[in-house]
């Protein structure tokens, strides 16, 4: 795993929802969400991902979950983190479902 300069994950200089902050609106940036980063922290995660030095995310992919509002406007909510499946678990995954139809036949 991983570890991002600056962000404080101990919460030791109480600044963990503050870094939290700044690192969803830099992934918002990088994903063209927002036009502007707001503080000095995140510009520099923005940096940091440009830069290349935290490439091999692997099997991972962010997911932008949003909600349409009364108005019809879309309304951004917290980026997800999941994983994607890999092939071999897809294909067992296939077989075991054929294998419970074919079961009931």
């Amino acid at each position: 795993m991983g570890v991002l300069p600056q962000y404080d994950y101990a919460n030791s200089g109480n600044d963990r929802e503050s870094d939290a902050g700044a690192l969803q609106r830099a992934i918002w940036f990088l994903e063209q969400e927002v036009d502007t980063l707001n503080s000095a922290k995140a510009t520099f995660f923005y940096n940091f991902a440009q830069a290349g030095a935290g490439q091999g995310l692997g099997n991972v992919v962010v997911l932008n979950v949003y909600s349409i509002d009364n108005d019809g406007d879309r309304v951004e909510r917290q980026s997800q983190i999941a994983m994607i499946p890999t092939p071999g678990s897809l294909a067992l995954a296939g077989l075991g479902t054929l294998a419970a139809f074919r079961r009931r036949r």
